[in-house]
């Protein structure tokens, strides 16, 4: 399945934990948990590991007042939710670039600030201004939800 390394340790801790157990009693559950949230093979088994070490590092401090799985499942969460803001906020600066270049495209109301008819000539530009058109487009119809962008392809594209 994964290849997940624990570093090596010394005996049960005082809590009652054994980090030397975790890989055989945990590893398949956290990931087909990681993989549900994250959808990605790699990157689920990542989160697995990152979790393990954090918990290894923490191993200490753990109270046992919840249950081992429960407290080692409690870091896959956050690690995933850190993920998920680190891959929202790449997105954001990537996309705000796009998104300037498309709003050039138009006026405040929402109207073509060059008709689009009039990008299509017979000059060696119109390949150009065609790819950006087409461009353009996908970048807005991107960030329709998935049902809206497939009607809306359907009705006017197809």
């Amino acid at each position: 399945m994964m290849d997940v390394k624990v570093p090596r340790g010394g005996p049960i801790l005082d809590n009652g934990i054994d980090p030397q157990q975790w890989l055989d009693r945990h590893a398949d559950f956290l990931y087909r948990y990681a993989l549900r949230k994250v959808g990605r093979e790699d990157l689920a088994e990542d989160l697995v590991q990152e979790t393990l070490l954090a918990a290894w590092r923490g191993r200490e401090r753990f109270a046992g007042r919840a249950k081992e799985r429960s407290w080692l499942t409690a870091i896959l969460k956050r690690k995933v939710i850190d993920w998920l803001r680190r891959t929202i906020r790449e997105r954001k600066n990537s996309a705000s670039d796009v998104d300037r270049r498309i709003d050039g495209l138009f006026t405040r109301s929402g109207k073509w600030r060059t008709s689009p008819k009039r990008w299509s000539s017979d000059t060696p530009e119109s390949d150009t201004d065609r790819s950006e058109f087409w461009g353009v487009l996908h970048g807005c119809t991107d960030k329709l939800p998935a049902r809206l962008r497939e009607v809306f392809v359907l009705w006017h594209l197809d």
